[in-house]
């Protein structure tokens, strides 16, 4: 008479149960870490008492949005009602969500021309924007600082 195999045992199929059960409760940490990760990542509102604002130029990291880094990449284009200013963002924490930003755009002296304001979408992938409609011509926007507000 030949032996069966020791998996088929039924000391075995309990011993493969067991192991599969305690895999299997080891598979649940990691993910209830990605969900609360995920959690994290949402993009807080901007608070209208406690706007901060930078010069474009010096923005860099923004230390309220997860090091959310503002580049110099801007793309001005001629629109139907002005000026298209559109802004590259470097999305380093991995946010998501929509959040409201405002700019300003000021003289070399500091004068107020216009303020801005404008809807942020953040997606944890791809290429991340921020869009902005000035009234005048690009060409008056040579002579002007633009700030934005988080």
């Amino acid at each position: 008479m030949a032996r069966r195999p020791w998996l088929l045992t039924q000391a075995g199929q309990k011993l493969s149960l067991l192991l599969v059960f305690a895999v299997s409760l080891l598979a649940i940490s990691p993910a209830i870490n990605q969900v609360s990760e995920d959690n994290q990542r949402q993009v807080s509102q901007l608070d209208p008492e406690d706007v901060t604002y930078c010069e474009l130029s010096a923005c860099g990291a923004i230390e309220k949005l997860a090091g959310l880094q503002v580049t110099e990449d801007i793309e001005v284009s001629e629109a139907s009602y002005g000026t298209q200013i559109r802004i590259r963002l470097i999305n380093t924490g991995r946010l998501t969500g929509e959040r409201e930003v405002w700019a300003q755009i000021r003289t070399e002296e500091g004068k107020l021309v216009e303020a801005i304001r404008a809807r942020l979408e953040l997606s944890d992938q791809g290429p991340q924007h921020v869009e902005f409609q000035f009234s005048g011509k690009p060409s008056e926007l040579a002579n002007l600082r633009v700030f934005l507000g988080f």
